[in-house]
């Protein structure tokens, strides 16, 4: 995961002009209360696939209003969270596929 400034990535989640937002194409932004289930889960596979820029709420980077605030911080640590285990998931998947490969390769 990338923060801000270091290259040009997708970025999925931003702050400008005192307001949380976010994006699953990197191009169209909504503010991040208007945030779906659906939303969340195209985040989630972009995180998984891809590298991401995000923005992180700083004092001199704030959100001014407090419930985008709280969404847009509690999504931020998610997907922090989720990027450092990537690797860790994406090796137990492919693991996983693979025993299973075996076991019904072996059933035929």
């Amino acid at each position: 995961m990338l923060m801000k400034g270091e290259k040009n990535y997708m970025k999925i989640l931003k702050i400008e002009k005192e307001l949380g937002w976010f994006s699953i194409d990197g191009v169209n932004y909504n503010t991040i209360e208007k945030i779906s289930k659906e939303d969340i889960f195209e985040i989630i596979k972009k995180v998984l696939d891809d590298e991401v820029e995000v923005d992180n709420v700083t004092e001199q980077n704030d959100i001014k209003m407090p419930a985008q605030k709280i969404i847009y911080e509690k999504i931020y640590e998610k997907i922090v969270a989720l990027n450092e285990s990537k690797s860790e998931i994406m090796e137990r998947n492919n693991k996983e596929f693979a025993e299973a490969f075996e076991k019904y390769k072996l059933e035929s």
